[in-house]
């Protein structure tokens, strides 16, 4: 079953607040996400440079995650620089939350020694260099297919990708191949529904409440849209 992802700033609520978070997981959001970024040792929520002069208005990333007592969500932290990564997850293993964490955007594992027990979906333009623009050709897909083959690990758990650069082919392809897929952002009705009928792992989505709805009204497969 496709897990929900909310993505930062979800519903309408600001990015990176405490009230995005509250709404997700109020939703019903199987996943939520968290674009980190740091300064002076010190991980904050923002998608955009940090405004040192307004850093009162952002949530660290310990006072987010304190948000998510009493939840199971998971937690897609979305790495804006690949310093991150050992300042997030230094507060990630302080709070006993590893093994909700999924790790997308610049993630450099040569900066994490050792097995963890979070896992990370690896952005398929940085494999296939594909620009913002660009179309995933078959020849990328079945690249994708080799490298996840020849590098699956626990904690390597697929592909993070915009949707606009997939086509009914290569996602048929990397579907077929079993190849998680966590795909974003998914805001369209016809392509939630699609992609919910695809069965990817994870669709991140500003839509919340509509694809929650519309993922417990599937009673058997959706029909294919107009994105396919």
């Amino acid at each position: 079953m496709t897990k929900i992802t909310a993505h930062a700033g979800c519903e309408g609520t600001p990015p990176g607040s405490r009230e995005g978070i509250e709404t997700a997981i109020r939703l019903g959001a199987d996943v939520v996400e968290l674009d980190l970024r740091l300064l002076d040792g010190v991980v904050w929520l923002s998608h955009d440079m940090l405004d040192t002069g307004r850093l009162h208005t952002y949530l660290t990333l310990e006072q987010a995650l304190g948000l998510f007592c009493g939840c199971n969500a998971e937690i897609n932290c979305d790495l804006k620089e690949p310093e991150v990564l050992p300042y997030a997850l230094e507060t990630i293993r302080k709070m006993d939350l590893e093994s909700r964490i999924i790790f997308t955007g610049e993630f450099d594992p040569d900066l994490e020694q050792g097995k963890g027990q979070y896992r990370y979906f690896q952005n398929a333009e940085l494999l296939c260099s594909i620009g913002p623009e660009g179309k995933l050709s078959r020849a990328d897909a079945e690249q994708m297919v080799e490298h996840y083959r020849d590098h699956a690990a626990d904690i390597f758990g697929g592909y993070n990708i915009s949707y606009d650069m997939l086509t009914p082919e290569t996602l048929r392809l990397l579907s077929g191949a079993g190849i998680p897929l966590s795909c974003w952002t998914v805001d369209e009705q016809d392509a939630i529904c699609t992609l919910l009928w695809m069965g990817i792992a994870y669709l991140t989505t500003n839509h919340v409440r509509y694809a929650v709805e519309q993922r417990a009204a599937c009673g058997g497969p959706f029909a294919a849209g107009r994105y396919l």
